[in-house]
């Protein structure tokens, strides 16, 4: 791509030279400050440019306790809509049958997300019970737009809940110990309940 440049550059020395008799290092050396100058303008322009869009990401997180859901966040710095979703079949058959037929009818949609804040989506299963699916991996593709513009971002992410085993048999132990901690609190506050209506009988 570089060389394809400097055969421009070169051409049109050339040919600027043909035509004023001036030789084709002076014109060079007088042209790439030029360039110099308009490559970071351009550049600029389209850093500029695209941080005036939104930018969506769809993620799997512990939202609800294990319950599996999707979150739709908006990381853009602007508003963003939400115009279609779309799953792949052999993971939501898996589903239960009024969950798949929500998520085949994600295909038209008109969500508003406003920057640095995010959508939940559940898939009204344990997370546990997903690992244990036969396809376990769960491909969505998104497209989204600026409110009210026409012109759509097309998105793609696959999750493959197997990878998460191993986190959230730790996750699941961290809930037991707290489930744990919670009853032994609460036993220790009846018990010092108990011995204070006692010693003041």
């Amino acid at each position: 791509m570089g060389n394809s440049y400097l055969d421009v550059l070169e051409r049109i020395a050339n040919a600027l030279e043909q035509q004023n008799g001036i030789p084709i290092w002076e014109i060079l050396i007088n042209i790439i400050p030029w360039i110099g100058v308009i490559i970071p303008i351009v550049v600029l322009f389209i850093e500029r440019g695209e941080t005036k869009r939104p930018y969506v990401e769809v993620s799997f997180e512990l939202v609800r306790s294990t319950m599996a859901c999707l979150v739709i966040r908006n990381v853009g710095r602007v508003p963003a809509e939400l115009k279609s979703m779309t799953f792949n079949d052999c993971f939501i058959q898996q589903l239960t049958p009024e969950k798949a037929e929500i998520l085949k009818n994600k295909n038209k949609m008109n969500v508003t997300i406003f920057p640095n804040r995010y959508w939940v989506l559940s898939l009204d299963k344990n997370v546990f019970d997903v690992i244990k699916f036969e396809n376990t991996k769960l491909e969505v593709t998104y497209t989204y737009s600026k409110i009210g513009k026409r012109k759509e971002y097309s998105d793609y992410t696959e999750i493959d809940f197997k990878e998460y085993k191993s986190f959230l048999v730790y996750l699941s132990e961290i809930d037991e110990f707290k489930n744990m901690a919670e009853k032994k609190l609460n036993d220790i506050t009846t018990l010092c309940d108990n011995i204070n209506k006692q010693m003041k009988a």
